[in-house]
């Protein structure tokens, strides 16, 4: 990564592969960090945990990291509410991608520079593939949400954004149905879409 030189330290990046557009600014900016530290040749290297104040990993501070980067630390007790059910771990893992719009859609894919040659829905064809049209607004999908709220004896919109979907029916009885109930219903729903 570098060498001592009579200058000082100097650093010798060697990157695997071109980068991606969306990857220069993060270059940049990890370059700016790195010649803020100073290298030390007589001591010791260790590693710090900055997400905790003890400077040690723990698995609460890595999950409150990636929680409140991934909510802009805005936590609105979706993921506290999902991982409590009692269902598959696979399921809620799934369930967990698709709120926090994680999963491979093609317009998810196209953001992380994939190439992708038909970006339509290939269930309608009518608009592009993102994870709220996928499992909330396709005409092909839209109707088991509609039969599923009509097994339960439910009236109401279906708000588009994943999250709010899963909490819309989050307090007091559902049609006689529990909330948690409601939320496994939900998860396996949208694991069989």
């Amino acid at each position: 990564m570098g060498s001592h030189t009579d200058a000082g330290w100097e650093w010798n990046y060697i990157w695997r592969r071109s980068l991606f557009d969306n990857e220069v600014d993060m270059a940049d900016g990890f370059l700016g960090e790195t010649t803020q530290t100073t290298i030390q040749p007589h001591r010791a290297d260790t590693w710090v945990w900055k997400p905790d104040p003890s400077g040690q990993y723990s698995t609460k501070s890595a999950y409150d990291q990636l929680l409140g980067e991934s909510l802009g630390g805005n936590l609105d007790g979706a993921f506290e509410e999902l991982w409590k059910l009692r269902i598959p771990a696979k399921t809620t893992f799934f369930a967990w991608r698709l709120i926090r719009d994680q999963l491979p859609t093609k317009s998810n894919l196209r953001r992380r520079q994939v190439e992708v040659n038909d970006m339509m829905c290939p269930f309608c064809k009518n608009k592009e593939e993102d994870a709220a049209h996928l499992f909330f607004d396709c005409s092909k999908t839209l109707p088991l949400w509609w039969e599923s709220l009509s097994w339960v004896n439910i009236l109401g919109a279906f708000p588009q954004n994943p999250r709010h979907h899963f909490l819309q029916h989050g307090s007091g009885n559902v049609g006689g149905i529990k909330p948690n109930r409601w939320k496994c219903w939900w998860v396996a729903l949208t694991w069989t879409i």
